[in-house]
């Protein structure tokens, strides 16, 4: 392909991309919801000049999201279309990031059905990296952007110790993106595992490491690059171990010994690097980690129980896990079912085709793979990233995902490497038929179009995609100067879902606590406590009925659609009889 038509098809690829996001945007098939929205709070809050380390209510998922969105809201204010415009920034972001990796490997082409591909997701991956919330879009940039570094360091000309500054900025980007979202190990992994299967990269580090002339020298130098590793390993590790665990206890307790030890062992390599000329490689790399780990340090130094209760048991039903991801999980995943598991009335052939193709891809790729290794005596850097990023997917998420009763949430990473290992099949098979490469295509696009399609639509207001009912809601309430809510009154399975929309759909204006659910913003609560009128939104309105008629108390309602309001009671009575909770749980 001529570099003009290539540089043509890219822009127009991204255009699609951009077009088609906000179709769905303004179509209203992929809403706020109330995580999001917190997100967005956050945001408002750091504007307001309080910074949350932490997704509020959940410490191992950072506010690197709030930080990136922040630009969006000032520019098309607090809405929900200023955090779905921050994840399709991210989205090009993400497209440009792999049309640079795919040129460095020699597979330049491929990025044009990537990109498409990318672009027409099924549902279920389309709705997720849509969203600006912790753990979906901004991993994947953080990834992709951290194996661009890694690449350049690989091919560069320039000899390891030459990189520092290269070393300390890759160290930087694994700091910020450990801190953003653990999940970011689908790219680490895989990255790091094809850097050191490279058999130039084993060179290098062997004739940078070793000297001997100064191997006594290096004895202990590696003796304290050992501590130095360990300590650092430990001190970053008590965010991803649950509380629970006797671990993280001991960690907390001596968490100000590590730290010196950590600061030791950073003077001795630096005594060792002038006696010995040692390179100051893992230095540089270990303070970039550091210094992106900063604000989760912080957390983790001063605070002694996390709200990370995650209990990974390694290889507990991993079997069962694995046969959920593709028996149960598998049309989800791939546009085929719905999230009930339901046909999305398509013809019974593309549910055979379309499992087929893919399969037909990873397949490919295994034999491209092997019989490059075995003739070439290489390792494909391009197919073996895709294919141990395919696998270690595979194998991550059977290990921290316990039940698949329906299609897991961290499942779209692996979505995403098997559109990679996809665009690298069809690009192979242009090459021997462009007439099949096309109908494949096709297929697949369509396939996913239509999942995409089978989402009802929310309407939603054209300035700020707010859902029309939430506007509604909003503007009665303000209009009868009433700026406090809850939700979750005798509805605490739905109340948290419309509470913290409500609120940043609202610019704060109209602050709404769902008093029966964790309070993940506890001055939400205090707001609700201290408000001489209030207003309660439910969608089970009888529920609501019940109590008033059981204690006598007058009250209006209007019906908003789904949810109702009630307002016009007392609420100093109701806060005496103890009607609304303002308890705070853990």
């Amino acid at each position: 392909m001529r570099k003009s038509t290539f540089e043509k098809l890219s822009f127009l690829v991204i255009l699609i991309f951009i077009l088609y996001r906000l179709w769905i945007i303004y179509t209203g098939r992929n809403p706020l919801d109330s995580d999001e929205a917190i997100l967005g709070i956050m945001s408002l809050d750091i504007l307001h000049g309080h910074f949350p380390v932490f997704f509020y209510g959940q410490d191992y998922m950072g506010s690197f999201q709030s930080l990136v969105s922040i630009p969006f809201i000032i520019l098309f204010g607090a809405t929900p279309l200023a955090l779905r415009i921050t994840a399709i920034a991210e989205g090009i972001g993400i497209l440009l990031c792999w049309r640079w990796i795919l040129k460095k490997w020699n597979l330049l082409n491929m990025w044009i059905i990537f990109g498409l591909l990318f672009t027409f997701a099924p549902e279920f991956f389309t709705s997720l990296v849509m969203k600006s919330r912790g753990g979906y879009i901004e991993t994947i940039f953080l990834g992709s952007l951290w194996l661009v570094l890694l690449i350049a360091i690989t091919i560069s000309s320039q000899s390891f110790e030459e990189q520092d500054s290269r070393w300390f900025f890759l160290g930087l980007l694994t700091g910020i993106g450990w801190w953003t979202c653990q999940l970011i190990m689908f790219f680490f992994l895989p990255g790091i595992i094809c850097f050191f299967i490279m058999r130039e990269n084993r060179m290098r580090l062997k004739s940078f490491f070793y000297d001997s002339r100064k191997i006594k020298y290096h004895i202990v130098t590696f003796i304290i690059l050992v501590f130095y590793l360990l300590s650092l390993i430990l001190i970053i590790s008590r965010g991803t171990i649950s509380y629970q665990y006797h671990l993280s206890v001991i960690l907390f307790r001596y968490r100000w010994l590590l730290f010196f030890l950590h600061i030791i062992t950073i003077l001795l390599l630096l005594i060792m690097h002038k006696v010995s000329r040692f390179p100051l490689l893992p230095l540089t790399t270990g303070i970039g980690i550091f210094i992106g780990y900063i604000p989760a340090l912080y957390v983790f130094m001063t605070k002694e129980i996390l709200y990370n209760a995650a209990a990974i048991k390694v290889f507990e039903n991993f079997f069962i896990n694995l046969s959920s991801l593709f028996l149960i999980a598998g049309g989800t995943l791939l546009g085929l079912l719905d999230d009930s598991f339901n046909s999305l009335n398509l013809p019974m052939s593309l549910l055979v085709i379309v499992p087929c193709i893919y399969l037909i891809a990873v397949v490919l790729l295994c034999i491209e793979l092997i019989d490059k290794i075995r003739k070439e005596k290489r390792f494909p850097i391009g197919e073996g990233f895709f294919l141990l990023s395919l696998f270690l997917s595979i194998f991550i998420i059977c290990i921290i995902q316990q039940v698949y009763s329906r299609a897991p949430r961290y499942a779209f990473f692996f979505v995403f490497f098997l559109t990679l290992t996809l665009a690298w099949f069809l690009t192979k098979q242009w090459n021997i038929s462009r007439i099949a490469t096309i109908a494949m295509l096709s297929v697949i696009i369509g396939v996913n179009f239509h999942s995409v399609l089978r989402i009802p639509p929310v309407s939603v207001t054209w300035c700020g995609m707010v859902i029309k009912e939430d506007q509604a809601i909003i503007d009665f309430l303000l209009a009868k100067n009433i700026n406090a809510a809850c939700t979750s009154f005798n509805d605490v399975n739905q109340g948290y879902w419309h509470a913290y929309r409500l609120t940043f759909s609202s610019g704060e204006r109209l602050i709404v606590h769902p008093v029966l659910h964790m309070p993940r913003i506890s001055r939400y609560r205090e707001v609700l406590k201290k408000a001489e009128r209030c207003a309660i939104i439910t969608s089970n309105p009888e529920s609501i009925r019940i109590v008033f008629e059981k204690h006598n108390l007058f009250y209006n309602e209007k019906n908003f659609g789904s949810l109702t309001v009630f307002w016009g009671f007392d609420k100093k009575l109701m806060d005496e009889l103890n009607l609304i909770s303002y308890r705070e749980s853990i």
